[in-house]
């Protein structure tokens, strides 16, 4: 169990001199110079001590020596976040400043064209919201908001008007005046965030193997929302994080938080978090054979892939399909099957790049781990719907809890599929590792565009149509979750589009119909 005490008392402990670490004479060291000094002019104390020591480890001078290069935007614990920090943190430098490199994100994340006004509350977790509109070329409609608790027990889904898409995005910001305040008028940075269950995601500088295990040695990404069009944003996957003011460095955007972030954990940590109580058992009750021939649960050989997306049904979706389940309990294959359905392996799929995708209409098309095709699309509301081949289809509820080595979406329903195709599960897995090879940094939000998805596999034409009446005739085509009801065979009609991507990482959408191979090693569990 971590031990706590008072950050100002480690900083006092344990001085650091940052010339001593940074070299005299030395680009970066200049810039981290300068950054320390600006964090304490605005009162930041305890985030320049942070900085400070982090600058004086191996690992903290390689990632800093970045920050003169590029736009990055960075997310500042105020000083009392850091009096709860952990003693396992706090007392190991090394540590600290790999966590320290998760607040730092590639891209400035701002909107260039924007005319933002607004009022605003008090900074911190009870910080009243001060609303902004936004002259983007984002629609002015949200969805409406649900609350997520830091626990994320709630399995809620948004229900968006059917009269008007949900807003993707939305852009925030404060004016600081030092106290904690804002002014009517900011003249701050203005963040870019989505609005929940949209939410906007960047790839951060941690990058350190203890941490994170995504495909192709990718950094961990940081993902935030607004919770209502006038709300604070909020870091996702995070015990109660909000973005309190703003201001600039150079060229680094600095947004205020009132806690530190901590890095994904992995599957079994972020399952509890969220109340994925149901899904968790079935995974640690269900036992596969892995290459060596060691038997394993389902949750074990998960863990240890570097790069997976998982849709996970949630405990009313899982109880709603018991009688399927209890009848599949003494085929040991079938429920391999079901629940390698249920993954995309070899690529971490975030919702905004599922967004980008079916933006226009078009369909995002995948292959499961067990070799099944696996399809998502935009509905009329702008929710995302997946679908298999059986017809069996469910609304993402949740977006992006984020893992140390991938990402999982809650679903509202289980998709029930039990044929596997063990050929072509092989073929995508060769695809994948090759695709995982390529080196890449985002320096846009993921899903925003620019990029492209470099995808593999069997090519196929399939319109949103196919989807819509498919959807239409399968007893789950209306999803209610929390009393919110949205008709899920409403989805637009559109082409299927091919996703690619390049050293920006991030999907767009072009012209010629493919269905995506995204599938790691994961193939060997159904090899039983």
């Amino acid at each position: 169990m971590f031990s706590l005490i008072p950050f100002s008392v480690i900083s006092a402990v344990f001085p650091v001199v940052l010339a001593q670490a940074s070299g005299s004479g030395s680009g970066s060291g200049s810039y981290v110079a300068g950054l320390v000094d600006h964090l304490n002019g605005l009162g930041y104390t305890q985030a320049a001590n942070v900085l400070t020591k982090a600058n004086s480890t191996t690992s903290g001078q390689q990632w800093l020596s970045e920050l003169p290069n590029g736009n990055y935007t960075a997310f500042v614990p105020d000083n009392a976040a850091f009096q709860n920090l952990s003693m396992d943190v706090s007392g190991n430098d090394e540590l600290l400043s790999q966590y320290l490199s998760y607040h730092f994100v590639h891209g400035n994340f701002l909107n260039s064209t924007g005319n933002s006004t607004g009022g605003g509350g008090g900074g911190g977790a009870g910080g009243g919201g001060g609303g902004m509109t936004s002259t983007a070329s984002q629609s002015s409609q949200s969805s409406s908001a649900s609350s997520e608790s830091s626990s994320g027990s709630s399995e809620s889904s948004s229900g968006a008007s059917s009269s008007a898409p949900a807003t993707l995005l939305a852009w925030y910001r404060r004016q600081s005046n030092g106290d904690g305040s804002s002014d009517g008028q900011s003249t701050s940075p203005a963040l870019l965030s989505g609005i929940y269950p949209n939410d906007t995601i960047g790839r951060t500088l941690l990058n350190s193997s203890n941490l994170v295990m995504l495909e192709g040695n990718k950094s961990q990404v940081l993902a935030w929302t607004r919770l209502n069009e006038n709300g604070n944003v909020t870091l996702l996957n995070q015990a109660n994080i909000n973005v309190t003011n703003s201001s600039s460095y150079q060229n680094l955007v600095i947004n205020t938080i009132d806690g530190v972030l901590q890095p994904p954990g992995n599957l079994s940590q972020a399952l509890n978090a969220v109340n994925a109580t149901s899904f968790l058992s079935l995974a640690q009750q269900a036992n596969v054979s892995n290459p060596s021939g060691n038997n394993v649960t389902v949750l074990d050989a998960l863990s240890t892939l570097q790069g997976f997306t998982l849709f996970v049904p949630s405990n009313d979706a899982i109880q709603n399909a018991s009688s399927t389940l209890s009848g599949l309990q003494n085929n040991g294959t079938a429920v391999m099957a079901l629940l390698g359905n249920h993954v995309i392996n070899g690529t971490t799929v975030y919702s905004p790049d599922l967004q980008n995708a079916t933006a226009t209409g078009s369909i995002a098309n995948f292959i499961s781990a067990a070799g099944e095709p696996i399809s998502v699309a935009s509905n009329g509301t702008g929710a995302l719907v997946v679908q298999n081949q059986n017809g069996s289809n469910a609304q993402i509820i949740r977006p992006d809890v984020l893992l140390s080595n991938g990402v999982f979406h809650i679903v509202d329903n289980v998709l029930v599929e039990t044929d596997s195709n063990l050929a072509q599960a092989s073929s995508a897995v060769l695809s994948a590792s090759s695709a995982a090879t390529q080196s890449s940094t985002d320096t846009l939000p993921i899903g925003g565009g620019f990029g492209t998805l470099t995808s593999a596999g069997m090519s196929e034409t399939q319109s949103s149509s196919s989807i819509q009446s498919s959807e239409s005739q399968s007893t789950s085509s209306e999803s209610t979750s929390s009393g919110s009801t949205t008709d899920t065979s409403s989805a637009a009609t559109g082409s299927s589009t091919q996703l690619r991507r390049s050293t920006n990482d991030s999907p767009k959408v072009v012209g010629s119909p493919l269905i995506i191979t995204v599938l790691g090693a994961m193939v060997w569990i159904f090899s039983l």
